[in-house]
């Protein structure tokens, strides 16, 4: 096991931990809000990037990127939101036995499909600057193509990010 695999699982372990102790309808609140953050992200981007455009000097592909980020995090956040609103209803139904361990569990597990995707999304995007440390990964290669299914819906300018970085 390489080095990049342990500290891919220390970080999967951490988002089992976070989940398990946020419990199922906040995970997949974060989860939901991730998915639709991108999905909003796609449609939107390119209009806020042409708001955002003299801020970067005219570099389109700078603000399209900046953008997207803002928006995905902007929706996620919101998805989040309605979904902590909706735990503190819950909260007050969990009072019935096992509810509240089946409640975490569900939600450690969300929270791993999270950091599979966030995880998976990143190695995606900058791989190039650690194929090194990636080329004895098993984990990570698993990773990325697991991010697969979302990375159709990223803007151009995010998926070739390698090329605003060298």
């Amino acid at each position: 096991m390489s080095l990049i695999d342990v500290i891919i699982i220390i970080v999967l372990l951490l988002f089992l931990i976070a989940g398990f102790r946020l419990g199922f309808i906040r995970s997949i609140g974060a989860l939901i809000g991730f998915i639709v953050g991108i999905f909003v992200a796609t449609f939107y981007y390119d209009v806020l990037a042409n708001l955002f455009l003299p801020l970067f000097l005219g570099n389109l592909k700078i603000a399209q990127i900046i953008s997207f980020i803002f928006i995905l995090v902007l929706a996620s956040s919101l998805v989040g939101f309605i979904f902590h609103i909706i735990d503190r209803v819950f909260k007050i139904v969990a009072i019935v036995p096992f509810l509240k361990t089946f409640n975490n569990f569900i939600g450690g597990i969300f929270s791993l499909i999270e950091g599979v995707l966030i995880l998976g999304i990143i190695l995606y995007l900058f791989g190039s600057y650690f194929q090194q440390f990636l080329i004895n990964s098993t984990i990570a290669p698993i990773l990325i193509k697991m991010a697969g299914i979302l990375i159709p819906f990223l803007p151009e300018g995010l998926k070739c990010i390698n090329c605003f970085l060298t």
